[in-house]
């Protein structure tokens, strides 16, 4: 769709050098989303460029770009310039008279920055899901994206027995951590002494 605010009129011409940034895809590539030198602004630039060029066929003026962006027009004639000056886009002059052509230079043979550590436990990553009663949890290394339901009365058991366990380990009898348990947590008796028992079992175990 077209907006409706003259992006369209007096279109500066986009030439992509690459074939698969021509017709791939709209989102940001990883190469500019990852690069530590250029600003948030400047990348928001470059996926808007891809758009227009994909969208429109050209961009439209920067002052246009400023609106569509949010920003003003002295900030994007620097997120231009920051574009320009690592070499993702280029200008070229087309003579007197005639608007110049904005080129978005190809990404072939451009190192890519350094990545984060992706082999991350998948606990340490955990989200919470949207849906009530479920746990999130995204594998980073095997890209994997896991959701399943969340037992609250399985992750109580879960803290009241590593409760038993810290009392054990402190040297505490199995009565006295079956006691501290109870107190601790309004545990009934009978159900206290299982988990420590289940306590005791595991602790044996390691």
């Amino acid at each position: 769709m077209r907006p409706a605010d003259g992006a369209t009129a007096e279109l500066t011409e986009i030439e992509v050098e690459d074939d698969a940034l021509a017709h791939g895809f709209v989102q940001v590539p990883v190469a500019v989303v990852f690069d530590p030198d250029l600003s948030p602004g400047a990348k928001a630039v470059y996926g808007a460029l891809l758009y227009y060029r994909w969208r429109l066929g050209g961009a439209p003026a920067r002052t246009i770009i400023a609106r569509h962006l949010g920003g003003g027009l002295r900030s994007i004639e620097r997120y231009f310039h920051e574009l320009e000056s690592r070499s993702y886009i280029s200008t070229v002059r087309l003579g007197l008279g005639k608007p110049s052509k904005c080129v978005i230079r190809s990404l072939q043979g451009r190192a890519l920055p350094d990545m984060p550590n992706w082999h991350i436990s998948p606990a340490k990553v955990a989200r919470p899901s949207r849906q009530k009663g479920t746990s999130h949890h995204i594998r980073l290394d095997s890209k994997e994206s896991i959701t399943k339901p969340v037992d609250p009365k399985a992750n109580r058991k879960t803290s009241r027995q590593a409760l038993a366990e810290a009392a054990l380990k402190r040297g505490k009898s199995v009565e006295e951590a079956v006691v501290e348990l109870m107190r601790k947590t309004s545990t009934p008796q009978e159900e206290a002494e299982k988990i420590v028992a289940l306590a005791v079992e595991a602790m044996g175990k390691r």
